[in-house]
């Protein structure tokens, strides 16, 4: 019992974290691209419709978390919320090997390094927990 209420509340936590980081990241980035890249610490400068598309997708991946545990909560059901574990995991993972791929080819400069670094342990742990059978099951 002890173990199933820790995994729930990792995956609360975890999930409220992750919307919340990437949907303020990607409202910033709609709303202030140039501050929001500076803030970033990349110093390119870079159209700002482009960073605005970026952050539009960012903030939909992150208001996704909020959604799903919202309708989590509702139903009292995790399936949701598993699902929207394993699909923002596989979004990460190519998220993630993508940005890699463009840094090593020089078409990003190494101050991306936290995009991939992030997307690929999140991806990691995210889909370790629902695999492994850690993400918390209805009763």
């Amino acid at each position: 019992m002890l173990e199933r209420k820790q995994s729930s509340t990792l995956v609360c936590w975890a999930t409220l974290l992750l919307g919340a980081m990437d949907t303020a990241s990607g409202f910033l980035m709609f709303v202030a691209p140039a501050f929001t890249i500076r803030l970033m610490g990349i110093s390119e400068s870079y159209q700002d419709v482009l960073i605005r598309f970026i952050g539009a997708f960012v903030f939909g991946v992150g208001s996704l978390y909020l959604l799903a545990l919202g309708w989590s909560k509702l139903t009292r059901s995790w399936q949701a919320l598993r699902i929207v574990w394993m699909g923002t995991g596989w979004i990460r993972l190519c998220v993630g090997l993508g940005t890699s791929v463009f840094i090593i080819q020089g078409q990003l400069s190494i101050a991306w390094i936290t995009v991939p670094l992030v997307d690929l342990l999140t991806a990691a742990f995210q889909i370790a927990t629902v695999l492994s059978g850690k993400f918390p099951k209805n009763d």
